[in-house]
């Protein structure tokens, strides 16, 4: 694409489409830093890129039943803070409704 008279290489810009921006945002981020930071309801989009891009690492950190255990023990742990984040309500709001209500199961039969 830069070795060739192609407008990427000309303008020195690559336009990346079909990729969410946040999504790109946190792929940056992983990629300079090795973590990632807000994945509530694009986990799905991010393992899509991961997987198109070849970043194997990246994709494999969100194997579901490990993502899930691990999400329900942190949220369990630290459920009063997460509440008081000031945009819980709005990434609460864009998770799939599914998952919400499987979180939601699971959490309460842990508390039991």
């Amino acid at each position: 694409m830069f070795e060739h008279d192609m407008t990427e290489n000309e303008e020195g810009i690559v336009n990346i489409d079909d990729i969410d921006y946040d999504v790109m945002l946190e792929i940056v981020r992983y990629l300079y830093t090795g973590k990632i930071e807000r994945i509530f309801h694009k986990t799905k989009e991010l393992v899509v890129a991961a997987d198109k891009y070849g970043l194997m690492d990246l994709k494999t950190l969100f194997n579901i039943s490990d993502l899930k255990n691990s999400s329900e023990s942190y949220f369990i742990s630290h459920g009063k803070e997460i509440v008081k984040l000031p945009d819980f309500d709005e990434e609460l709001a864009n998770i799939d409704p599914d998952l919400t209500a499987k979180l939601v199961k699971s959490l309460v039969e842990k508390l039991e």
